[in-house]
């Protein structure tokens, strides 16, 4: 299975329904000024996000850690969708530690299918804006990551 899925960015392509592949060429990641990054397999939350970014951003599907940390090292990321159903906890609070130091100034969703008290403080502690359990409803997923857009300023990478 691809690093990366159709509407994102891979070694093939900026944007649009071309782009397939394993990984992510760090050439290519160098030229976007500024993207979305989705670690998750969980199709209906790629599809609501990458309908509700504003400005046509490109949104990158991560289904695997090594992709999303080369995604949040080129320091272009304004949101990080974490769903913690493809990665073990401790891959979760790596990416978020990833995203605190690589683009400080993104903002952090965090979907999980294994909702504990526990587990959403420790997302919160970590620097979360926002947890969502799954099911999660698309429209509100949607309301949500414009609103974290609309706050976070727009740097280009260094």
């Amino acid at each position: 299975m691809g690093g990366c899925k159709p509407g994102s960015i891979d070694a093939r392509g900026f944007f649009g329904g071309t782009a397939w592949g394993a990984g992510c060429d760090r050439w290519m990641m160098r030229e976007v000024v500024a993207m979305v990054v989705a670690v998750s397999a969980d199709e209906a939350l790629f599809m609501s996000l990458s309908n509700a970014i504003p400005g046509q951003l490109p949104v990158m599907q991560c289904q695997h850690a090594g992709v999303a940390f080369e995604a949040l090292a080129t320091g272009t990321a304004r949101l990080v969708v974490i769903d913690d159903d493809i990665l073990a906890t401790g891959f979760c609070h790596a990416l978020i530690g990833g995203a605190r130091q690589f683009a400080p100034d993104a903002k952090i969703i965090y979907v999980t299918s294994h909702h504990t008290k526990w587990r959403e403080a420790e997302a919160r502690n970590a620097g979360v804006h926002f947890y969502a359990v799954k099911p999660v409803d698309g429209e509100l997923l949607s309301r949500v990551a414009r609103a974290l857009m609309e706050t976070t300023p727009h740097r280009a990478a260094a």
